[in-house]
């Protein structure tokens, strides 16, 4: 089968080209570019995941304040992990398990 050429449906009227130059009398003025809201700084998972780490190590072997201390410190860092979170209540609820004990 041969192709045929595209037909040209003429109206009379010029046609328009959107990738014209504009004429030269006509002024422009550049619109200025919205910079992108400051995104958060990234997440060190190094450290996050070290903090996970040492905090169940601490956890492991009953040192419930330094286990605590490294999973907030993991969670400062990243607040929205999800197994920082249930290793710290994990470890407060470990501690006062064994105050309770104690007293």
């Amino acid at each position: 089968m041969t192709r045929q050429p595209a037909r040209q449906i003429t109206t009379g009227e010029p046609a328009i080209n959107p990738l014209a130059a504009r004429p030269t009398g006509e002024r422009t003025t550049a619109t200025p570019v919205q910079q992108p809201p400051p995104s958060k700084p990234a997440v060190d998972s190094k450290e996050v995941s070290g903090a996970l780490t040492l905090g169940n190590f601490y956890l492991d072997r009953g040192e419930y304040e330094k286990a605590i201390a490294e999973f907030q410190k993991g969670l400062r860092l990243d607040p929205s992990n999800s197994k920082l979170q249930e290793s710290l209540k994990r470890a407060q609820r470990a501690k006062a398990a064994e105050e309770r004990i104690l007293q």
